[in-house]
């Protein structure tokens, strides 16, 4: 086919497109993801071949002026460049899904994609012998041959191939990226399509300079990849990318190194000289994952970074968390001071330890981990962290399924030698993991919020439990029913009892309210004026666990407790030792000359109920009476020790 006639006008409005598109790149900083620097390449090969097009071009239609050499020349660049442009576009789509580094597509399958482009090249490599793409006549007039049909069909199987990938794993794209590869996918159609018709167009060149500028446009925003402190990729950087290579099947490790004793650090050396801190550690990180192109570093914010290394070893996952835990335990310098980081090191692999995305977001989030010293924790140091999981599924299902149970455990009259009242505690029994303790989820539910929901449930089953069963009338004085920490601070916590209230129509004396030591001591000022509005609408109000936190006397004067429960460790301290004996009997005074009732835990023997008579205690509780025990366990067993 005879070539003349070309219009190069699309061509020259290419080459200002490209040109406008490099520049664009060249003063964006990131150039280290893999994507970005692919689609460098990508950019600078269309700009290439747009040159050589129009060079190609003027040669053909000038056969006299350019020698046949340099001819001949200018034409297999520009197909060389061109016929790779399909290709790497192909390669940079698999890029942002992710799907280049799952399991599936190994080196074979790489090679198997790349063979459209490799027939392409091959017709171009021996066109000298056979001109088959292209010749040139005795004259210099420009043929095109069949093998130039190789260079079109090569870029279809390229473009339904992005198509694939962007339909089959849209879940791995944003919207914004699916609709605008969408409509570039589509311009690149009608441009080849457009193309193929009209040769003499020149068309092509221009539409993939308009991809190319849209796609940096519209999908390559590179400041917003970025903590602006630290200058490492952001929360949401990290949250996209192990998106995209979760749902693409990625193996992959996480590094989590989460410094617990940031706060203190910053608030004792102010803002700009903790940013200069962070930056340092942020540069240490970013130094450690230079040593391969299969791993990025993130800030997740509050002190805690992360690291992600695809396809990790074993022996580079123990090479990596070894640096890691030896650099934090150093100090680290600054020209005024040094301090030491406290950091947790967690080391996660995906799919092996997590495998949804909730999981690791909440690994850089959630507090799983009690000790504050640097460590690493990997394999079945995870232990924990997992369980953690589970039981907050559990928790979940729990309220979805009313998996959680109330139960009672009575409480004993020293002096009348009755069931005076009785404990509310709550059970969990999942279906899953079976019996979950109350010390496991009542920690999740504070941690995710789901307590205040808890604790409605817990209050509301006592007092349809109150009406149902009619304790007042068998001598029950109330039935005790524990607050959160979290619940203690709602600003509306009496008003949602109080509706609970009226609904069963129980009176507020019939529910006394436990808040525990800690939470009264960490948040005194706030608890103050609740329970002033809890005394009025008329609940009593004990204090619980005393003994096991900060023990200041002055807390039971100051948020008016009716009664105080000391916890069992007191009691079962006094059984071991004579100290621990003088210690329960001045506490028990003590609380007594405040004119406070005294409720003790824990008691399981004859021994312990009679010494805690004797130096005073009003309430007895635990195993030597009964068991935590059902409803109507613990109605027949009130009949029975109140009406004998």
């Amino acid at each position: 086919m005879l070539m003349t006639g070309y219009n190069i006008d699309f061509d020259i409005a290419a080459l200002l497109v490209a040109m406008f598109t490099l520049a664009l790149i060249i003063i964006r900083k990131d150039k280290k993801r893999m994507e970005n620097r692919l689609f460098s390449l990508i950019v600078i090969d269309n700009l290439l071949s747009i040159v050589f097009d129009l060079l190609s071009s003027y040669a053909i239609e000038n056969p006299t002026w350019v020698p046949r050499a340099v001819n001949e020349g200018f034409s297999y660049a520009y197909l060389t460049f061109h016929a790779l442009f399909a290709p790497l576009f192909f390669g940079y789509v698999m890029l942002v899904s992710g799907i280049v580094f799952s399991k599936r597509y190994q080196r074979i399958n790489i090679m198997i994609m790349s063979l459209p482009w490799v027939v392409s090249l091959f017709f171009i490599a021996f066109n000298p012998l056979f001109h088959s793409v292209f010749y040139l006549d005795e004259n210099g007039a420009y043929y095109h041959g069949y093998g130039i049909y190789t260079m079109y069909v090569s870029a279809a199987i390229y473009l339904l191939g992005i198509f694939y990938i962007i339909v089959r794993y849209k879940t791995s794209f944003s919207s914004a990226q699916r609709i605008s590869l969408g409509l570039f996918w589509a311009l690149a159609i009608g441009t080849l399509t457009l193309q193929y018709f009209h040769q003499e167009l020149l068309l092509e060149m221009f539409g993939q300079a308009m991809v190319c500028l849209g796609v940096s446009i519209t999908i390559l925003d590179e400041e917003a990849l970025y903590d602006p402190v630290t200058h490492v990729y952001n929360r949401i950087t990290f949250q996209n990318d192990v998106t995209r290579m979760i749902k693409s099947e990625n193996n992959f490790t996480v590094f989590y190194v989460r410094i617990s004793n940031g706060k203190q650090i910053a608030s004792s050396v102010g803002l700009e000289r903790n940013n200069l801190l962070l930056l340092r550690v942020a540069d240490f990180l970013r130094r450690v994952a230079a040593y391969t192109n299969k791993q990025n570093v993130y800030d997740l914010g509050n002190y805690h970074f992360a690291i992600v290394h695809r396809d990790a070893s074993r022996e580079e996952v123990f090479s990596l968390a070894t640096t890691l835990e030896q650099r934090f335990r150093k100090e680290w310098l600054n020209e005024y001071f040094r301090i030491k980081y406290d950091a947790q090191i967690i080391v996660a692999n995906v799919p092996k330890d997590f495998d949804d995305v909730d999981s690791l977001i909440e690994l850089a989030d959630r507090n799983y981990i009690r000790n504050t010293e640097t460590k690493v924790y990997v394999g079945e140091g995870l232990d924990q962290i997992k369980r953690y999981h589970k039981v907050e599924r559990a928790v979940s299902r729990g309220l979805e399924n009313n998996n959680f149970v109330v139960y009672y455990q009575p409480i004993w009259d020293a002096t009348s030698n009755k069931i005076h009242s009785c404990e509310a505690l709550l059970r969990l029994f999942d279906d899953e993991i079976g019996f979950v303790s109350p010390e496991e989820f009542i920690r999740v539910a504070e941690d995710n919020g789901s307590i205040v929901e808890i604790g409605e449930f817990v209050f509301e089953e006592v007092c349809r439990f109150i009406v149902e069963c009619n304790l007042r009338e068998k001598e029950i004085e109330f039935v005790e029913v524990n607050l959160s920490t979290i619940q203690c601070l709602q600003s509306d916590l009496v008003e949602r009892l109080v509706s609970i209230l009226e609904k069963y129509r129980v009176p507020a004396s019939a529910i006394n309210l436990e808040i525990t030591e800690t939470a009264a001591v960490e948040n005194e000022d706030v608890l103050k004026g609740t329970l002033e509005k809890l005394h009025k609408v008329g609940f009593s109000v004990s204090m619980d666990d005393f003994g096991t936190g900060y023990s200041n006397l002055m807390n039971i004067f100051n948020l008016s407790f009716e009664i105080i429960k000391i916890d069992k460790s007191i009691l079962w301290n006094a059984d071991d030792n004579v100290a621990g004996d003088i210690i329960l009997e001045n506490i028990a005074n003590t609380i007594k000359q405040m004119d406070r009732r005294i409720v003790c835990e824990g008691v399981e023997t004859e021994e312990q109920c009679e010494k805690l008579k004797r130096i005073g205690v009003d309430y007895c509780q635990g195993y030597l009476f009964s068991r935590p025990i059902k409803t109507d366990e613990l109605v027949e067993y009130i009949e029975k020790f109140n009406f004998k």
